[in-house]
């Protein structure tokens, strides 16, 4: 997808605040191609935001069932290791960052957890356990700060309602970011997000909106993402 295909959410964190683009400033991971480019997001201040982009393709803005998101992404050591976390999302009801979402990123902690969550845009990948903080899972193991990690979102909508959430990892030491293997995450076991509001605590998503972003509340605090891809369920 190219960076035209992709649309900054509604209340997205002003670039005086957050800076956001294309950037050659951090290396990317492994490729076996050479026009992979970098997207980067640099706070630069301590006002809390967040800095979201969603596919504004045609069947993806909103999708009306499932799909799946896959990036890889870096939680770059920057000016502290903690108060920013990198995320893919789908399932976005909405435009803007108070929406619900299913959201899979490095948790705000260092080193950092994979970690799956139902919640807003805004409340980002806290360092909580299950069951806090809209936690669904998390990895058994932990992730360090500049360390490109590939990860993949499914979310397929079944059709008696119930939704469906598999989380993968792709390993960038031994496969580059452009033909990925995926394994499925220690920690991070198959979800149902039953129709009747029980496993989760509300009614799964359906549809919306499908993407990557970013939450940071301190200055100096950097990510990335490369190899941003959406797939809509059939």
């Amino acid at each position: 997808m190219a960076s035209a295909d992709w649309t900054l959410i509604s209340d997205v964190a002003s670039s005086g605040d957050i800076k956001r683009g294309v950037t050659a400033g951090i290396t990317p991971p492994p490729s076996g191609v050479s026009n992979v480019f970098t997207y980067g997001m640099a706070s630069q201040t301590n006002t809390p935001g967040t800095v979201a982009l969603y596919s504004s393709l045609g069947g993806f803005a909103p999708l009306t069932k499932g799909g799946e998101v896959r990036a890889a992404m870096l939680r770059k050591g920057s000016a502290g290791t903690t108060l920013y976390a990198p995320f893919i999302f789908l399932g976005l009801n909405g435009t803007g960052s108070t929406n619900l979402a299913y959201i899979l990123g490095l948790s705000d902690s260092e080193p950092s957890h994979i970690t799956l969550r139902k919640g807003t845009l805004a409340g980002g990948v806290p360092d909580a356990i299950v069951g806090s903080q809209g936690v669904l899972a998390r990895s058994s193991f932990t992730v360090a700060k500049d360390t490109w990690t590939h990860l993949r979102l499914e979310v397929v909508n079944n059709p008696g309602g119930d939704v469906v959430l598999n989380c993968y990892q792709s390993d960038l030491s031994a496969h580059n970011v452009d033909s990925p293997s995926w394994v499925a995450i220690p920690g991070l076991g198959q979800i149902i997000d039953d129709a009747l509001g029980i496993n989760t605590g509300s009614a799964p998503l359906i549809g919306g909106r499908v993407g990557f972003g970013m939450v940071s509340s301190d200055v100096g605090r950097v990510v990335a993402f490369d190899q941003c891809i959406t797939i809509a369920q059939n």
